[in-house]
């Protein structure tokens, strides 16, 4: 199951791409425990390989910040994306800068919700 979150929305300039920040989510395997929505200070951020505690992944994040914000505030969001989910860590497993034909770059992290064992 996909789910969809638009979470900052903008005007539309002729010729310009939104500056939004969207995210998507798919299931990946059961979580071992009910997951509920937690602060973002709470959710770790790993960027180069999960944690060896052991976890299961929960859900497959996909979050989309547009053409007006860097690769902090994408991390941000991954992390913010966690904690709605009552994630207990985030892993960004891929970031892209992806160009849309002549318009500025968008930032794309596709990153792991983990819950622990």
């Amino acid at each position: 199951m996909i789910k969809t979150t638009l979470l900052v929305a903008s005007t539309l300039a002729a010729g310009c791409f939104p500056s939004t920040i969207s995210s998507m989510s798919a299931t990946l395997n059961p979580a071992p425990r009910p997951m509920a929505a937690r602060a973002a200070a709470d959710v770790e951020l790993f960027t180069s390989g999960a944690p060896a505690r052991p976890h299961v992944d929960v859900e497959l994040l996909w979050i989309d910040s547009g053409v007006d914000h860097g690769i902090a505030e994408l991390l941000a969001q991954a992390r913010l994306e966690g904690a709605r989910h009552g994630c207990d860590g985030v892993v960004v497993g891929n970031m892209q800068i992806v160009g849309y034909d002549k318009s500025p770059d968008a930032r794309i992290a596709i990153a792991t919700c983990i819950a622990y064992r």
